[in-house]
């Protein structure tokens, strides 16, 4: 059996593989009434010997992470189409996009009981790129619900961990000889006083 072998379209879906972060801009919508500034974070990396793509983005308002997604991009060569399927923390169900590349330009629809919506990533220039969401509540009008400019982050490597070096031993003092002299038994290489030998009387 011949193994599947990635083609040209799976690898224009690399083109998102990498770290990015930029400014982005929230219109007033019904689930936010005022809009607004924002930051937005993805980290997004090659699986399955390059067939798909897996993009984890998190927003930032106010100092705080105010929403967070996760998506997996795939090309299906059967219907000719590319697909995201997307996970964030407002939704409690998968929402499927649908689209194609039109030159730098990836535009994935998806059409939901209560709304549609498309997401669109432009590659037009490198080491960036830029995505609008627009969304229609009532499946007629269409309105810009957030904009965003992101830019390629440098690739930080970790970090060696420092292993202190440890302090050579110290050499061990040579032990003094001892004094054979001084230990010796008496007879067995000490000097011994002699005694002074008594005179003998005179008869």
């Amino acid at each position: 059996m011949n193994m599947p072998q990635m083609s040209d379209a799976h690898r224009r879906l690399h083109r998102l593989v990498g770290t990015w972060s930029g400014d982005e801009k929230l219109s007033p919508s019904p689930w936010d009434p005022i809009g607004g500034p924002a930051a937005g974070k993805s980290v997004n990396r090659a699986i399955l010997d390059g067939f798909a793509v897996v993009h984890d983005y998190e927003q930032h308002r106010n100092g705080q992470v105010s929403f967070k997604g996760h998506g997996v991009f795939t090309w299906n060569a059967q219907e000719n189409a590319y697909y995201l399927h997307w996970f964030d923390s407002m939704a409690t169900t998968v929402n499927t996009y649908r689209g194609q590349f039109d030159g730098d330009v990836l535009s994935l629809d998806s059409v939901d009981p209560n709304m549609k919506s498309r997401a669109v990533f432009d590659f037009g220039r490198p080491d960036s790129y830029t995505f609008r969401m627009d969304v229609s509540p009532d499946g007629a009008q269409s309105m810009t619900f957030m904009e965003g400019r992101y830019a390629r982050q440098a690739e930080v490597a970790p970090r060696a961990r420092m292993v202190p070096k440890s302090k050579p031993k110290a050499k061990a003092k040579p032990k003094a000889k001892p004094n054979k002299a001084a230990k010796a038994p008496a007879g067995r290489g000490r000097p011994v006083a002699k005694k002074p030998k008594k005179k003998a009387k005179k008869k």
